[in-house]
């Protein structure tokens, strides 16, 4: 909306130097104060709260007004230049602010405001002018009904989502040794007190930590392709992989993780069980050694899996 208000401003500046005696000042400074105020708002600058959202809104619509009242209507061409630009902007406002309680006293003021302009000033018969801005408006609240209804529907999906994957989380806690939800980019999403554990460290929660630093360098793009390899479509159990995480002064700890994809709204997240190996606790890295023979734990492999008889191999 700020880009927008921006060319906006822009298309005002060339109007007023191709066409210096139309009435298009009040709308040049309605963009400008426009685009000031969405640049406090997308900078952060100003803090939306419900209150000031609705106070923003009202706001918008009584500049909208003006914009309308100082539209210029010097030729046949233009009235039908300005009339498609002000429906467009009254139709962006309804769908940014969806709230019928403002918008409907709101548009249909608009309506009238528009249809006593095209009466007085351009000589349009009032039940036509009237007839047109009914259905204008008609038009632009059934689009916000859509808009507000498909939000509604999209955060009523996604909310589910997330209470589904919070009552799975909890039930991990209660049978692994803990449990990550990793975002698309496989950065940990919110709190993992789990790892503090597993990690023997009392640094932070992991929040927005990428989950691939935590693990073995040798370990890493083997990980990555476990990640993103497609789910398989007639397993009944999640699939696993053994990995090595680091802990402080080189020592390492294997963990089996069991990977279960999971849409949350537009992105993918994954969600991990971890239940640690502890066969393999607290192994320092430096005793590696190429001879398997020798230290047949340092070398951590694919955790190989028979789920249905509950069999493990490392």
């Amino acid at each position: 909306c700020m880009h927008l208000s921006a060319l906006s401003c822009i298309g005002q500046m060339l109007d007023l130097h191709y066409h210096p005696a139309t009435q298009s000042r009040l709308p040049f400074a309605v963009c400008i104060v426009a685009w000031v105020v969405h640049s406090a708002v997308s900078c952060g600058v100003v803090q939306l709260t419900r209150r000031r959202l609705k106070l923003l809104q009202c706001a918008v619509y009584v500049l909208v007004a003006f914009f309308l009242y100082g539209c210029p209507s010097d030729s046949n061409t233009g009235v039908i230049l300005w009339t498609a630009l002000t429906t467009a902007i009254r139709f962006a406002v309804a769908v940014f602010f969806v709230d019928f309680s403002t918008g409907i006293p709101a548009q249909s003021l608009l309506s009238v405001m528009e249809a006593c302009t095209l009466h007085t000033r351009d000589q349009q018969p009032l039940h036509v002018a009237l007839f047109h801005q009914l259905t204008v408006l008609v038009f632009i609240l059934f689009a916000a009904g859509l808009v507000e209804l498909n939000s509604r529907s999209r955060i009523a999906v996604t909310l589910k989502s997330e209470s589904m994957v919070t009552s799975f989380r909890r039930v991990l806690r209660g049978v692994c040794d803990g449990e990550v939800l990793l975002d698309s980019k496989l950065h940990i999403s919110g709190k993992a007190g789990c790892l503090q554990t597993l990690l023997m460290t009392g640094a932070g929660d992991f929040a927005n930590k990428d989950f691939e630093e935590l693990l073995v360098e040798d370990e890493r793009e083997r990980f990555r392709s476990f990640m993103l390899a497609p789910e398989p479509s007639n397993s009944s159990a999640p699939p696993c992989l053994r990995v090595s995480l680091k802990r402080s002064n080189s020592y390492r700890v294997g963990v089996d993780l069991f990977h279960v994809p999971h849409q949350l709204g537009e992105e993918t997240y994954h969600l991990l069980a971890l239940r640690e190996d502890s066969d393999t606790r607290s192994l320092p890295e430096v005793i590696y050694t190429e001879d398997p023979d020798e230290h047949p734990y340092t070398r951590t492999a694919s955790c190989h899996t028979e789920f249905e008889g509950k069999s493990f191999a490392p």
